[in-house]
């Protein structure tokens, strides 16, 4: 009889109670609120026109990687600079490179990174 049960058990119908997913933050959603410093426009080879942008970022991301010393792996609540550029096919959303320390590294590797890029004049 056990046995039974049990096997009625395995093979009953699930819960038609459909649980609502959780939302999880993306990071790049976190992104989109960080200060833009600096906008710009790169033509991309196949005639598509790529928007570029340098955000500050109030966190400096580290490793995450355990055999690390916790000066790499851990996060540190630093400002430093993040290169957003738009992927080719998705407008709107961003691809990033953290970690820049300085303003002036993020114009400078955007620009050597990005050749001819037009950026847009500060209001």
């Amino acid at each position: 009889m056990f046995l039974l049960k049990y096997f009625r058990g395995l093979f009953a119908k699930p819960s038609l109670a459909i649980q609502p997913m959780q939302q999880t933050t993306c990071l790049t959603d976190i992104m989109a609120a960080w200060p833009i410093l600096k906008t710009g426009t790169w033509h991309y080879g196949n005639g598509t026109d790529i928007a570029v942008r340098i955000v500050e970022s109030p966190l400096y991301s580290g490793s995450g990687d355990y055999e690390d010393p916790p000066e790499i792996s851990d996060d540190r609540d630093e400002i430093c600079y993040c290169i957003g550029y738009e992927a080719s096919g998705c407008p709107a959303k961003f691809i990033y490179w953290l970690n820049i320390p300085t303003l002036a590294e993020a114009i400078s590797l955007t620009e050597e990174k990005f050749p001819g890029i037009r950026w847009d004049a500060v209001s």
